[in-house]
């Protein structure tokens, strides 16, 4: 091979093994992703913060989520905590707290419902405790669709 061939496949050769590369870390990066899904990690869920009141509106149109069965979204309350919102389903929206009622923490969604980050109380997807030091399940709350809206009791009012 001559010097002038040989100068012009070293780059051929160089951006061949660049391009593989590449597909080798895209194909790593998919990989791990799947793997991390299978796994049991879940999507972060989007957070709606507002003043506490006795009645709190979601517009739907802000979170699709709430559109489709199992979809769900925080209510993040200003001074009194946070609280679940889900889809059931059709027209069908309930509210979880997610007050842990072991010591009061912030449970998180998991695979399998929630999870207490403090000291692993772990409820199922309706709430019920299941495991870990929690004594009792997590209170539920009345959601309802109206309109474009989700609206969450905090009282007995609109029962």
């Amino acid at each position: 091979m001559s010097l002038q061939e040989q100068s012009e496949t070293e780059p051929r050769a160089r951006r061949r093994t660049f391009l593989k590369k590449i597909g080798e870390g895209v194909s790593a990066a998919t990989t791990c992703s799947l793997a991390g899904l299978l796994a049991g990690c879940t999507l972060p869920v989007r957070s709606f913060r507002t003043k506490s009141a006795p009645v709190v509106e979601i517009p739907v149109a802000d979170y699709p989520e709430l559109e489709r069965k199992g979809g769900l979204v925080k209510v993040v309350l200003q001074q009194s905590g946070a609280v679940f919102v889900r889809c059931n389903g059709g027209d069908a929206y309930e509210g979880i707290s997610a007050i842990c009622t072991h010591m009061g923490c912030v449970v998180e969604p998991s695979q399998s419902g929630f999870r207490c980050p403090c000291h692993g109380s772990v409820y199922n997807s309706d709430g019920q405790n299941v495991s870990g030091p929690a004594p009792r399940p997590l209170s539920k709350l009345r959601a309802e669709r109206q309109g474009e809206t989700i609206r969450l009791y905090f009282t007995s009012a609109g029962s």
